[in-house]
């Protein structure tokens, strides 16, 4: 079955939010070092990736205690749990994920011409309850890393939000700012995709069926092709 548009799918790390704070992998380290434990950053940094991408969509984590516990594990750096609970209540509050000013206008947009809406990500689901709080009552299915059973390069991911909503791909709008995971892989299984360019600058090569420079722009320039059939790059 396919037809018109139903519904858009977003991105979640630079489409509808940010971390205002992140934390550095060096300030991770002076805290553990702070507390007699030899660990350094970029081995920090690769054990965190690690487990955000491969074993959270595995074994999924619901607080940054777990994930941190997780993350040292891999290390095989033996810690005490007082120390892995200083870690997440020092750095937990910055590493949460804020939404952008057009983030709750945009899905409002949508939501009132009808469409079903979604947030794709690796992204573990306990860095962006905060966001979810403000906004999540717009959003009809949240679809993170351990929900997906994948991370966002695997193609199973799109796969499982669409029949969630319900609709085929050619069906849905993804709208994002990676030119190969909200661009590209959608774009192969038969979505039509958005590419959203905050911060504007040089035009590049893409595959999108459009561009926009803020969230809105992107969810108008959604709507306005299921009127037309197709998208007009820098629809206001």
């Amino acid at each position: 079955m396919s037809g018109s548009l139903r519904a858009i799918l977003f991105d979640l790390h630079g489409t509808l939010g940010y971390v205002k704070n992140p934390v550095p992998a060096e300030e991770f380290c002076t805290y553990l070092q702070s507390r007699g434990y030899g660990v350094y950053p970029q081995s920090f940094a690769a054990a965190s990736n690690y487990v955000a991408m491969v074993t959270y969509p595995k074994h999924g984590y619901s607080n940054f205690e777990d994930f941190y516990s997780e993350v040292l594990k891999m290390l095989r750096v033996k810690v005490e749990a007082d120390t892995v609970l200083g870690l997440s209540k020092r750095f937990a509050e910055r590493e949460q994920f804020q939404p952008y000013p057009d983030a709750e206008s945009a899905l409002l947009i949508a939501r009132e011409h009808g469409m079903k809406t979604a947030i794709v990500t690796t992204i573990a689901r306990f860095r962006f309850e905060n966001l979810l709080r403000k906004i999540g009552q717009h959003v009809d299915v949240v679809m993170d890393g351990f929900e997906a059973g994948c991370e966002k390069s695997n193609p199973l991911i799109y796969l499982k939000v669409l029949r969630a909503l319900g609709v085929h791909p050619s069906q849905a709008v993804m709208i994002g700012d990676d030119e190969k995971l909200d661009i590209a892989l959608p774009k192969r299984l038969g979505l039509k995709a958005i590419l959203l360019k905050r911060k504007g600058g040089t035009q590049i090569k893409t595959k999108a069926d459009g561009t926009a420079l803020s969230l809105t722009q992107g969810v108008r320039m959604a709507l306005s092709s299921r009127r037309r059939g197709k998208l007009r790059e820098g629809e206001n």
